[in-house]
């Protein structure tokens, strides 16, 4: 199951929180709210979000490692609704294009009549970073939430907005040193963002 383009430490991560989250699958009771996606993911405590929440999410992984791993995850079919939150990762590698071609194909392998909540790429701090991601980050986000349509349970979550300044960065008081990743104040106000979405889509 190991998917293209993963360095080989990343690699063995992937294969392996991919074993563990297998053997988690049959015992995934029905009505979860299930959780999948990267490191940001990975590092929410989506109990917060809702009281059955099941946690999927491995860091580093990207739109072709969610793909691989669906299949594996058969409470997909009994779930309250999905959560899907990937793409950062991507960004090295693919073009906006070939993310939303993997967003597509994300969104087709859900089970039909089961909500799934697309998130938006959040915007980094490009003040601390050497990458420049957030003009493509905006644009990726916009296009994304074209692919979801309410009507077919399909919605877009967009918590970047909440989270960026007035210069279009991810702001200080929100992120880990890293200017990536959410501390606690910043997953607090995306939980919020994701608490009233999926009351809404529930």
């Amino acid at each position: 199951m190991k998917p293209g383009g993963l360095r080989s430490s990343h690699a063995e991560h992937y294969e392996r929180m991919v074993t563990y989250y297998r053997r988690q699958d049959p015992l995934v009771p029905d009505g979860a709210v299930v959780f999948l996606g990267d490191s940001f993911i990975q590092g929410m405590c989506v109990s917060a979000v809702h009281d059955k929440a099941v946690n999927f999410g491995i860091g580093g992984d990207t739109t072709v490692g969610l793909l691989c791993r669906l299949p594996a995850y058969r409470c997909l079919k009994r779930a309250r609704a999905v959560v899907v939150a990937i793409g950062y990762n991507d960004l090295r590698e693919r073009g906006n294009e070939q993310i939303l071609s993997g967003y597509h194909e994300i969104l087709s392998e859900m089970p039909e009549g089961v909500p799934v909540l697309l998130c938006s790429v959040l915007p980094i701090d490009e003040r601390c970073r050497r990458e420049k991601y957030n003009h493509r980050i905006v644009a990726l986000n916009r296009r994304a939430a074209g692919l979801c349509t309410p009507g077919n349970d399909r919605h877009f979550v967009d918590a970047g907005e909440p989270l960026r300044g007035p210069d279009g960065n991810l702001v200080c008081e929100c992120h880990e040193p890293d200017g990536i990743h959410l501390n606690a104040r910043g997953y607090d106000i995306w939980i919020g963002v994701l608490r009233t979405q999926l009351r809404q889509a529930l």
